[in-house]
């Protein structure tokens, strides 16, 4: 149905495995479950910067949204726009996750409230930024994008890809869609310097 962007739409549904897991850790802790809490935290944060960030988001922004202006929308309003802007909420939050993972101890009452708050509301975001790029924008650029175009995005997406490892993907995905246990997933805990570095303009 998606052709050239069905790739976008794969990894839509490998997130959504993973904000599953958010939400339910999240519930956890509301329950009372907080042992771990920074650690958990710091994988969310792994998985979003490195999965949803750099290699879909990426995909978007720098391949498609770029493809898409270069054939008549625009970057500043519309469609383009508005998803700019939920890419940068989403940063926001994840920032704000970040400085819980990285500190020391158990997290106070505060950071309790702060970590679910930002957790649950990139979730919500994020569910609603994909119905919408799903639904809508990416359907606009299969009408006014070439078949040569989505060629060429196409190749551009499988190079984004091939810049990360294999492993590190697998991992990725296996953590997202619960296939193996967080031992063996290759995700690691936050630590200072992973929680403080990301793509270039967070």
């Amino acid at each position: 149905m998606y052709g050239s962007l069905n790739v976008l739409v794969s990894e839509h549904r490998i997130i959504e495995s993973a904000m599953n897991r958010i939400e339910a850790e999240c519930q956890a802790m509301v329950n009372g479950v907080t042992n771990g809490a920074r650690q958990k935290a710091g994988q969310w944060v792994h998985f979003i910067r490195t999965f949803a960030d750099s290699m879909h988001h990426g995909k978007e922004e720098n391949i498609l949204f770029a493809e898409m202006c270069n054939h008549g929308f625009l970057r500043d309003v519309g469609p383009i726009a508005v998803m700019l802007n939920d890419h940068d909420q989403c940063r926001n939050l994840t920032w704000q996750l970040a400085e819980i993972a990285q500190g020391e101890g158990p997290v106070s009452d505060a950071e309790h409230y702060r970590l679910l708050t930002a957790a649950q509301s990139y979730c919500r975001l994020l569910r609603a930024h994909i119905r919408k790029e799903d639904n809508v924008l990416y359907r606009m650029a299969l009408q006014r994008l070439d078949e040569s175009v989505l060629t060429k995005v196409a190749l551009d997406f499988a190079a984004i890809d091939q810049s990360f490892s294999v492993d590190l993907r697998q991992s990725l995905v296996a953590w997202a869609t619960g296939d193996s246990m967080d031992a063996r997933t290759g995700i690691p805990s936050c630590s200072h310097s992973q929680c403080t570095t990301g793509l270039a303009g967070l």
